[in-house]
């Protein structure tokens, strides 16, 4: 994880880490992506995370069955969203879909 320390005091952290995280996630390496999401999560403000990292990280703890997480961070998601968003409508699909 020596990127994310190198790129932690940068404003680039979050999209760097981010794009890394993507790319894990990708790759299957589901758990690695989420512990990525989680750290660049944990360096932005509750108010400011952006919303995009917040749904990935609900996926990768998805993929990893930590399901509980992942809804608990579909639920804030869904809070932080207008009625009738785009991402709103997936979140609320993948929450369907744990419930099953």
């Amino acid at each position: 994880m020596g990127y994310l320390a190198v790129a932690g005091q940068s404003a680039l952290a979050p999209k760097l880490g981010s794009k890394v995280g993507w790319l894990r996630f990708k790759a299957g390496r589901w758990a690695e992506a989420a512990e990525i999401f989680e750290m660049v999560l944990a360096r932005c403000p509750s108010h400011d995370r952006p919303v995009e990292l917040l749904y990935a990280l609900g996926l990768a703890y998805q993929q990893i069955g930590r399901t509980d997480e992942a809804i608990k961070v579909y639920k804030g998601l869904v809070g932080r969203l207008p009625p009738g968003d785009q991402l709103s409508e997936k979140v609320k699909a993948r929450m369907a879909q744990i419930a099953r």
